[in-house]
């Protein structure tokens, strides 16, 4: 009788088909092995019951831990295509890094950054320790350009891992990875959106000459990033040490470039629509204040 239950809920998996197979004949044992008086009991009546429904649970239970585990699958996938997309950012920009000076305020930055001057008004006293640190790492000083454009180079890979994290954590928000092929179209228009923007002529140049746009983007694609990763656990304990590292991360964007403010009207619409209901009277407030 309970083989005969199972056999709705068995499907074409050989594995799956034997779970149940086996679970069937467990329960016909145990029936058989129980007392004639306890068969007509209530209490028998009521075991059936429990043995009946747990049948059509199964099924489901199984189909939710193969959701589960594309879902973990994804995780892993997602990080790992992510590095991929940076790796190929990073081999493109240092192959292609100018190994001087370029033309308008690289040279200045990259003066500045050697002597730890300060630059043209607003100064970028941050990229400067940076560009300064990178500078550290030169044999001589006919390479302290090229150790400087080689941290446009790495913040500008940096970007590209980020965006292609920020893709993807934008597009699980319109399909859920749970099968394979939606795993792999997310993780298709993530490499796809970071890698064009990689090679696109504006973000290439800036990406191999020492200039503050590089590094500024690093900051903006970062504090973007963070404020959907607080999206995705804000209902958790803890979840607000991701706004105090965007706040912490903007005040170190300021100087770099004041790009990263633009951010702020986009962190707060997703921060209202989180936490509030919808309103155009709250969203006005909330884009306002």
């Amino acid at each position: 009788m309970y083989g005969m239950i199972c056999l709705p809920a068995v499907t074409k998996s050989p594995q799956r088909y034997d779970f149940y197979f086996t679970y069937a004949s467990a329960c016909e044992l145990i029936c058989k092995k129980m007392p004639f008086r306890f068969k007509n009991s209530l209490l028998f009546f009521s075991f059936q019951l429990f043995l009946l429904p747990l049948h059509r649970i199964l099924p489901y239970y199984g189909h939710l831990m193969k959701k589960y585990r594309y879902m973990k699958h994804f995780k892993l996938w997602n990080t790992l295509c992510g590095w991929i997309a940076f790796a190929i950012a990073t081999a493109v920009y240092l192959l292609t890094l100018e190994p001087s000076a370029s033309f308008w305020d690289c040279g200045e930055f990259i003066s500045s950054a050697w002597k730890l001057d300060v630059g043209h008004p607003p100064g970028a006293p941050f990229f400067m320790l940076m560009g300064r640190f990178f500078s550290l790492f030169a044999a001589d000083t006919t390479q302290v350009a090229l150790c400087v454009n080689a941290l446009s180079a790495l913040a500008s890979s940096f970007t590209i891992l980020f965006l292609f994290w920020t893709i993807t954590a934008l597009a699980k928000k319109l399909v859920q990875p749970d099968t394979l092929w939606k795993g792999i179209a997310l993780l298709g228009a993530g490499m796809v959106g970071s890698l064009a923007y990689t090679f696109s002529d504006t973000f290439w140049f800036s990406a191999v000459e020492g200039e503050v746009y590089a590094s500024s983007s690093l900051f903006t694609a970062v504090v973007f990033w963070l404020i959907l990763k607080w999206d995705e656990q804000a209902d958790e304990e803890g979840s607000d040490r991701w706004l105090i590292a965007i706040a912490y991360l903007m005040g170190l964007s300021i100087g770099v470039h004041l790009l990263n403010l633009l951010t702020i009207p986009a962190i707060v619409l997703v921060y209202y629509f989180r936490k509030y209901d919808f309103s155009w009277a709250g969203m006005c407030k909330a884009f306002f204040i």
